[in-house]
This record gives C-alpha cells, sequence and structure tokens, in this order.
C-alpha cells in the first residue's frame, strides 16, 4: 500500500510538472513613449519627439511554467505595426522622423522562413496628402547551414507619394532573400527608352528596363590583406589596407539605342564583395 501511494504521489507531482511547463505565456504588447533629442528648433529649444518603441510585458511571469515556455521555446514579440512620418524643422532645416503608431503581438517560430511582410507607413498624418503605403519587410530566419546569413532585401523598387512640400521617393521591397547582409547584390532598376529603326525616317521607342543593380550592406570589421614590399616572399615594407567597402567585384554589360540610333553601354553589377578599392 505504501509503494502504490508513493507511486500515486510521484505521478500526481509528475503529471503537475508537464501541466505546468504547458501553461501559456500571458503577454501584452503595447506602444510606449520613448522620446528623442533631434536638436534645437529657431527659438533655439530642444526639439523633443515621440519616436514610440514597441514593448512586451510578460503579464505571469511569475508563474514556473510560463518560465519554461520562455526559456525553452520561441518568445512571443512585440513589434512595430505601423508607422508615421512627421515633418519637422530644426535649425538645420526640415527633417522627416519615423514614429512608431501601434504595435503587436506575434510568435517569432524558431523555423520560420525568410518571406515578404507587409509593413505600412503613415505619411503626412491630418493632412490633405494623408495617406498609407505598405512598403513591406522582410522577416524570418535562414537556415542553420547559412549560418553568416540573414533574410535581406534583393528587390526594391520605388514609389512617389505627393506630400506638402513635393514629391515623396519611397523604397518599396519586392523580394526577400537569405544573402550574406555585409555585402550583398540587390536588385535596381533603370528605365532606358530604346529605340528601333523601322524605315529611313521613322523610328519606334519602346521602355527597356535593365537590372544593373546595386551593392548594400556594410564591411565593418572584415579586415583584408595589407601589401608587401617589395614581394609578398620578401616583406621590407607592409603597408596596411585601407577600410573595406562594399562595392562591385563583377561586371557585364546591357545595351539601348538612343533616338540617334546611337548605341549605348549600360553596366551591369553582377557580384558585390569588399574591398578595400
Amino acid at each position: 500500500m505504501v509503494k502504490m501511494a508513493l507511486s500515486f504521489i510521484l505521478l500526481l507531482i509528475l503529471a503537475g510538472m508537464i501541466a505546468a511547463k504547458h501553461i501559456p505565456c500571458k503577454v501584452q504588447c503595447e506602444r510606449r513613449e520613448k522620446v528623442q533629442h533631434f536638436g534645437f528648433d529657431i527659438a533655439k529649444k530642444p526639439l523633443l519627439i515621440d519616436v514610440g518603441e514597441c514593448h512586451t510585458t510578460l503579464l505571469n511571469k511569475t508563474e514556473e511554467g510560463c518560465r519554461i515556455n520562455n526559456e525553452h521555446m520561441c518568445i512571443k514579440r512585440c513589434i512595430p505595426r505601423s508607422r508615421e512620418y512627421l515633418e519637422a524643422s530644426n535649425r538645420d532645416g526640415p527633417i522627416r522622423v519615423p514614429v512608431i503608431r501601434s504595435c503587436y503581438p506575434t510568435y517569432h517560430h524558431c523555423l520560420e522562413d525568410c518571406e515578404l511582410k507587409p509593413h505600412v507607413l503613415y505619411l503626412f498624418p491630418d493632412s490633405k496628402y494623408q495617406t498609407r503605403v505598405d512598403v513591406k519587410k522582410c522577416s524570418g530566419q535562414c537556415s542553420d547551414e547559412a549560418s553568416d546569413h540573414s533574410c535581406v532585401p534583393t528587390s526594391v523598387s520605388t514609389k512617389a507619394v505627393d506630400g506638402p512640400n513635393g514629391p515623396v521617393t519611397l523604397s518599396i521591397i519586392d523580394k526577400c532573400q537569405c544573402k550574406n547582409s555585409v555585402c550583398y547584390r540587390q536588385d535596381y532598376y533603370q528605365s532606358h527608352w530604346n529605340y528601333t529603326r523601322c524605315s529611313n525616317v521613322t523610328a519606334t521607342k519602346t521602355e527597356k528596363v535593365i537590372n544593373v543593380g546595386r551593392c548594400v550592406g556594410s564591411c565593418e570589421g572584415v579586415e583584408l590583406p595589407g601589401r608587401c614590399y617589395p614581394s609578398p616572399t620578401r616583406c621590407l615594407l607592409y603597408i596596411p589596407s585601407g577600410p573595406a567597402k562594399c562595392v562591385p567585384t563583377t561586371y557585364s554589360r546591357d545595351n539601348y539605342y538612343d533616338s540617334d540610333m546611337n548605341e549605348n553601354s549600360v553596366p551591369v553589377i553582377e557580384e558585390c564583395g569588399c574591398t578595400s578599392g
């Protein structure tokens, strides 16, 4: 009987431990005030703007099961749902300040794929130009095999939006991929009128869009080998390399014809890398 009682008590303890592990964590996601200093206005007063921040509060953090969840499972996060740009002026001139407008909770899945997700910007609030634009964002993780890769924009387009001081150009993310985020090639498009001679008198024009690419990312922390003189095998003078820059390393070319039927060549970036040149 004693053994049966001890076994029953042990089962109750184990059941309690298992149940505790599955206590759902109660998370509150909210926008909080975050005031930043943006210089001084024309009256020489500090220009302070509440840019906001998203904050997660764990409401039942004293519960053992919730602690276990957060130690061993992917934690719920609080991220911006929408932003707006506030127009302001300091002593250096007009500035546009991104401000978090609202937040929402989301689960950070451990194996979430790199993908394109909505990200709405609110522009020129409380004016006749008030509008909102989904500029998109890249979210997710890359596989363990690509530990040095991040989920980054690889294709970006632009969109013009009318504002009180004229058109404002926004960058819209079109595609996301896992890339080496230190320095990588991003799609970048240029449009040219391409003329085709139909006869000795007339010519037709069509828009030719060329993906010329551009290099984005930072080479901060990348160390490049220096040079030895007079030769690498006999180093009398070592000259360290300059700071690494993310620049094109391989080019190709594409062509189009202008209205005078002159052939114009356009350099197209194929690969990017960190070099000192």
